[in-house]
């Protein structure tokens, strides 16, 4: 019937995401391995499928069975979309709250990026990765943005179509294929400092690409990919790189570049969340009350901004062995109907509360500020952000109380 054939849909866009080959209708996504940032994934690629259920919906019914009992069918009665506003996604964009923050930030964000590498096919030409580029910067708003700090008011402004050339992008280092990989580890880094040093959003500069291209045909190409953090974020890169691949293989393939729509844009958006934020005046009073309770300092001194810096940062790092890995990941988030994140948090929280106390300073809670990805489409009805490139990510205060 209609129901087992939405199970079968939700089911296969689980294993897909996944990465399994099956999975049984009673799992719970989230012990399977899922996080919220999948989970807009799922959501995004069951529509594709005809099967429309949200984020908040996979949180609460979490496995596949709960989640057909609430999916509706596109066909149906397709939900109201979001209407556009005049110019679609081009023009001017309000500062999202995160924005606003890190423009308030001292010592400036010019390199406040986020990196990943990939490996190129093994023949692609400079044609080819310019025009792919291209198609993909043309087609995701985001990365056409210009930052307008010319008043009080800063705005991000997306350029049209066509007007980002996607050559300037691109830098290209040839290397020779039989290069040491501490060799290529220092020529990578150099190149990374200098691509940083090309990121400036005032000037519309908010991506840059270097190709490391290896001499011979030995060894296929790495494309080390820098964006600006105004216009991108953990979801995003889960978009724009299936979308590099797709624009790729059908320009090899002689076609038009066709990449599936994008639904509600970043401006659209952000449009909507100014709109909204005088109905949750009411909310005001909690994250005060949350934000009024004492917050201690951790150390014997407060920051030093001139030796606090991310030079003299030191990192530990801990391996934890499997039995610990599946109470983390799964036993916890079972026991307590909760997610991966609530039993780190705890875990903090005593953490705290005892690193103070072991240095005198009796303080009952932890104050910790916790990362959403922020793509809460409920807040502006309609809104479907599941191909939105853009930094959505929203910041509140949780306070752990023991």
């Amino acid at each position: 019937g209609a129901g087992s054939e939405v199970e079968e849909i939700i089911a296969e866009v689980f294993a897909e995401v996944l990465h399994l080959e099956k999975v049984s209708v009673d799992e719970s996504f989230f012990a399977l391995g899922g996080d919220s940032i999948v989970s807009i994934q799922l959501v995004s690629r069951a529509k594709a499928r005809g099967v429309v259920f949200t984020p908040r919906d996979v949180f609460e019914r979490r496995s596949v069975a709960g989640l057909a009992e609430v999916a509706s069918r596109v066909d149906a009665d397709a939900p109201r979309k979001l209407a556009e506003l005049p110019g679609g996604g081009v023009g001017d964009v309000p500062l999202t709250p995160i924005m606003r923050e890190v423009l308030g930030w001292p010592g400036g964000f010019d390199r406040f990026s986020q990196t990943i590498a990939v490996n190129l096919p093994q023949d692609i030409t400079a044609d080819v990765l310019e025009r792919t580029i291209g198609a993909v910067v043309d087609h995701h708003d985001a990365l056409r943005s210009i930052l307008d700090r010319s008043d009080d008011a800063a705005t991000l402004r997306i350029r049209a179509t066509g007007t980002v050339d996607a050559s300037s992008l691109i830098a290209r280092v040839e290397v020779a294929a039989e290069i040491s990989d501490t060799d290529l580890t220092e020529i990578a880094s150099r190149e990374l400092d200098s691509a940083l040093g090309r990121l400036d959003p005032e000037s519309g500069s908010v991506l840059q690409f270097v190709w490391f291209d290896f001499t011979g045909d030995t060894r296929p190409g790495v494309l080390l990919i820098v964006a600006h953090h105004l216009v991108m974020d953990g979801v995003s890169w889960r978009i724009l790189l299936p979308d590099l691949g797709l624009a790729w293989g059908q320009i090899v393939a002689g076609q038009d570049v066709r990449l599936a729509e994008v639904g509600t844009s970043l401006r659209r958006w952000a449009h909507g969340l100014v709109e909204a934020a005088p109905s949750h005046r009411d909310e005001l009073e909690l994250w005060e009350r949350i934000l009024g309770e004492p917050d201690p300092l951790l150390a014997h001194r407060p920051f030093d901004p001139a030796v606090d810096v991310t030079s003299t940062v030191e990192r530990i790092e801990l391996t934890l062995d499997s039995r610990q890995t599946e109470a983390l990941l799964t036993s916890v988030p079972s026991l307590f109907r909760g997610g991966v994140a609530d039993g780190l948090v705890a875990a903090l929280g005593l953490a705290l509360v005892r690193w103070r106390r072991d240095r005198g300073v009796e303080s009952s809670s932890a104050l910790v500020k916790f990362e959403g990805h922020g793509r809460e489409e409920a807040v502006v009805p309609g809104a479907d952000l599941s191909r939105t490139v853009g930094w959505f990510t929203s910041a509140y205060p949780v306070r752990v109380d023991l």
